[in-house]
């Protein structure tokens, strides 16, 4: 009962020998009772979750009764479900251990679905993930089955698979990426996406992973999202990849507007044939394709300039966005900054 209507009745000694008085005025003094199971776990209380569980108010009255939203949750199987998966939710958020352990407890037969499984990697709590994998059914052998079976409940599976290593890889959880390598999945995993998220982060150590695990290469169309890492990554693609002028769109502003000077000092020196910035010999890059003009070990020669130092492109955008972004250091490094200033 609530603390403090046990102290109302405390000093009413008739009322001692009917504690289901007690219990009834609590429950209807106490609205936290109609809470959905799903916004209680956000709370982080075990003693809020087992009163909505165990409060029996509703489900013991008459037929006529009011309707109440805890009626529910032991009479509808598609609501139970739903509730277990957005409690659990929350509970993986919070790295609550002891409330996962409360859910799998009291619905024992449901799926950890791949959203919960998504949650949980990119918290990156191993805990959590090893008690999933220690009560995953999937791989059940005919003894386990013949158990559950006569317990009259089906097996409980965890949704390994798809999402989930993208997911580990943008958190940057290197240890669960590892792990999850050893997972048998029950969807097939986006490897696509997985490397990604890992050029995204710009690990290198996260990339050279991933690239061994899915076999799928940091190919140049990654260039933009690895200008967010370190210059070791860049370096790699550079020369393991043709850049081409159409893959450096918008890396220089990125850097640029971000202050990272050590970046924008190697997009600038990378960038072949400074020279003939000016050049009117009326070709233009763009329309090359894709394995054309840029950077790599297979790049071709050429004497028209990138889009990336020249002044009609990037480059006045790039210094614009560093100075209003206080960056001047980055503005400054810019070789069209100290040419149009020397000109003036």
């Amino acid at each position: 009962p609530l603390l403090v209507v046990a102290l109302l009745f405390r000093s009413k000694p008739g009322f001692g020998s009917l504690p289901h008085v007690v219990d009834s005025v609590s429950a209807f003094l106490d609205s936290s009772v109609q809470l959905p199971l799903s916004k209680a776990s956000k709370f982080g209380s075990l003693a809020l979750l087992n009163r909505i569980w165990h409060c029996r108010l509703d489900l013991e009255a008459e037929v006529n009764a009011p309707w109440s939203i805890r009626s529910l949750l032991r009479c509808e199987v598609h609501y139970e479900r739903f509730q277990f998966t957005g409690a659990l939710i929350e509970a993986v958020k919070r790295r609550d251990m002891a409330m996962s352990r409360w859910l799998f407890e009291h619905f024992t037969e449901f799926w950890v679905t791949e959203s919960i499984v998504e949650a949980a990697v990119s918290v990156g709590d191993m805990d959590i993930l090893r008690y999933f994998a220690e009560h995953d059914e999937s791989g059940a052998d005919a003894s386990d089955r013949r158990v559950a079976a006569d317990q009259q409940r089906p097996l409980r599976l965890v949704c390994w698979g798809y999402q989930d290593m993208a997911k580990a890889a943008e958190a940057r959880h290197i240890d669960v990426v590892r792990w999850l390598r050893d997972k048998a999945v029950e969807n097939e995993r986006n490897a696509v996406e997985a490397m990604e998220a890992a050029v995204a982060n710009g690990d290198l150590e996260l990339v050279e992973l991933m690239e061994q695990i899915t076999g799928v290469q940091p190919v140049s169309h990654y260039f933009t999202a690895a200008v967010h890492g370190p210059i070791a990554l860049l370096e790699r693609m550079a020369e393991d990849f043709v850049i081409s002028a159409k893959m450096t769109l918008g890396a220089l502003v990125t850097t640029a507007e971000k202050g990272d000077l050590e970046t924008v000092r190697w997009l600038i020196e990378r960038d072949w044939n400074d020279e003939d910035l000016d050049s009117d010999d009326g070709y233009n890059d763009w329309e090359d394709d894709d394995y054309g003009y840029g950077w790599g070990a297979r790049r071709q020669e050429s004497t028209h300039p990138t889009h990336v130092t020249n002044v009609g492109g990037e480059a006045c955008l790039a210094i614009h966005t560093a100075a209003i972004n206080g960056h001047l250091d980055v503005a400054k490094k810019h070789p069209r900054s100290h040419r149009r200033t020397s000109g003036s």
